[in-house]
């Protein structure tokens, strides 16, 4: 599904949805263990973001996505840097947000639960 999603906003011209199809398509293959075909579209959806200006979607989650791909590879270094661009984006949309929103944000969404959590785990320093 995720392939015929990233074909036709290609066919369409829709950048957001190559962007957020080739993401959740290498979290797919990640859990397939299809390492290479997930580092191939992280790298497409991260190039395909950084060639616009804006997104419509979650930015966090294609750095992140780019981060797991990169790990599964043994490209640590690398990685790192992509999970510090997650974090960076997660704290950029928390700081326009009151107290409680902001606690909401950084600690019930899962997916910004996780980045924080393994951002400042030691084991990833």
């Amino acid at each position: 599904f995720a392939q015929e999603a990233i074909a036709v906003s290609e066919e369409i011209g829709l950048k957001d949805g190559q962007i957020l199809g080739l993401t959740l398509s290498s979290l797919a293959e990640l859990a397939l263990g299809e390492e290479d075909a997930a580092l191939a579209h992280t790298a497409q959806a991260v190039a395909l973001l950084e060639g616009q200006g804006a997104f419509e979607g979650p930015e966090e989650e294609v750095y992140f996505a780019r981060y797991q791909a990169l790990e599964r590879a043994g490209s640590s270094e690398e990685a790192a840097s992509f999970l510090r661009r997650a974090v960076d984006e997660v704290m950029r949309k928390a700081q326009g947000l009151d107290a409680e929103l902001r606690r909401r944000f950084l600690e019930d969404v899962p997916l910004n639960r996780r980045i924080l959590a393994l951002y400042e785990s030691p084991s990833t320093r």
